[in-house]
């Protein structure tokens, strides 16, 4: 019984080429400028250039979100599994952080100019 076969090498290289090209995006993915907190009361704006404390209560939960050099984390949750707090920071952009229970979703954005096109097509 043999363990490797010359038809298998096109499966693991097509893994192995999805992992490098997903490697490169998210390395070359730039850094964000703001954050935006949605709750459902409203939508918060912080600078990612501004070390910064957020003090939440949402759907009978409470979270603190910080912002500190340049990244974006939830440091403390009342809410029951904490999944937030272990998502750890984020600070590329489109990167987000989401509490479920208490409907908060954490998302790094890449310019603050609100003009700016978010694409361009030619």
């Amino acid at each position: 019984m043999r363990w490797f076969r010359w038809g298998d090498m096109i499966p693991a290289g097509v893994v192995l080429l999805t992992a490098v090209v997903m490697a490169v995006l998210w390395m070359t993915a730039p850094q964000g400028a703001f954050v935006n907190v949605q709750t459902p009361d409203g939508t918060h704006r912080l600078s990612l250039n501004e070390n910064s404390r957020l003090p939440l209560e949402s759907n009978g939960y409470r979270l603190t979100i910080v912002v500190r050099d340049g990244r974006v984390f939830v440091e403390d949750t009342t809410c029951p599994d904490r999944v937030c707090c272990q998502t750890g920071a984020v600070s590329r952009t489109s990167e987000s952080i989401v509490c479920v229970p208490a409907a908060v979703i954490v998302t790094v954005e890449g310019t603050a100019d609100e003009a700016a096109p978010d694409a361009v097509a030619r």
